[in-house]
């Protein structure tokens, strides 16, 4: 291996995803308490984890500045103008090509079953 930053194991890499405590600080406090059937009270020790400011490792951000124009088009759009009526039009060929002749099913005009039929929305 090259040993670069990118060969090391994640856990080495991005230490927080592996231990909620990486990037605490461990703070105690006394609680006090009375246990279920006595009345005396009873002080013990508990911790709280801390977030220490500015130990996370920073990400890049990615912003996604390119135009996706596909994914504009809505999906009602594309049932109604592109796959439907491309489908009724095999269903209906498929019903003529049944219903001719064997004579004529040369003559037969075939559907257009293009891969991408796009009647755009915008």
């Amino acid at each position: 291996m090259s040993r670069t930053y990118k060969d090391r194991p994640a856990k080495f890499r991005f230490p927080e995803a592996y231990d909620w405590r990486w990037n605490c600080e461990k703070v105690p406090y006394d609680y006090t308490y009375s246990p279920y059937g006595t009345e005396d009270p009873v002080t013990v020790t508990r911790y709280v984890y801390r977030e220490l400011p500015g130990v996370k490792t920073k990400k890049k951000r990615e912003v996604d500045s390119e135009w996706h124009w596909m994914g504009s088009t809505p999906s009602w759009w594309t049932r109604m103008t592109m796959n439907r009526p491309q489908r009724r039009e095999a269903h209906l060929w498929e019903w003529e090509a049944a219903h001719t002749p064997l004579d004529n099913l040369e003559e037969l005009d075939t559907p257009n079953v293009s891969h991408k039929p796009h009647c755009y929305y915008y």
